[in-house]
């Protein structure tokens, strides 16, 4: 299934899309639903949070789906788990830029993720470029 917009290859273009998904995962529902990830992750440990700060949650991918199926296509991207793959690919470009990479970071945040993750995962993204 093909996508009729053009992927964005600006910054200002970029910052779109990601604003676009950190609006829509800070959502009440959405929150709400990761915090529950979080705490079935946590059940084995007694509570204990997870010492690698959620950097991989049982759940998440399938969960963040939801919202990316509705905003990637809107930014030239498939709706699919290739997409997003896609997507992340696409704006690695942009990580260098301070603006770019601290938005990418608060999304990964609102994903549940630690800081200390947040930026394991932007070092992951950023040599994909």
């Amino acid at each position: 299934m093909g996508t009729s917009c053009p992927k964005p290859d600006t910054k200002p273009a970029i910052y779109l899309l990601l604003r676009s998904l950190l609006l829509n995962f800070s959502e009440a529902w959405f929150q709400e639903s990761i915090q529950q990830l979080q705490r079935r992750a946590d059940a084995p440990r007694c509570g204990r949070t997870d010492p690698d700060g959620y950097y991989h949650l049982a759940g998440r991918a399938e969960l963040a789906m939801q919202v990316q199926k509705l905003v990637l296509p809107h930014f030239g991207f498939e709706a699919t788990k290739e997409g997003v793959a896609d997507m992340i690919r696409h704006c690695a470009a942009f990580l260098s830029d301070q603006d770019v990479a601290h938005l990418f970071d608060a999304i990964n945040k609102k994903l549940g993720m630690s800081p200390a993750a947040c930026q394991r995962f932007r070092r992951l993204a950023a040599s994909l470029e």
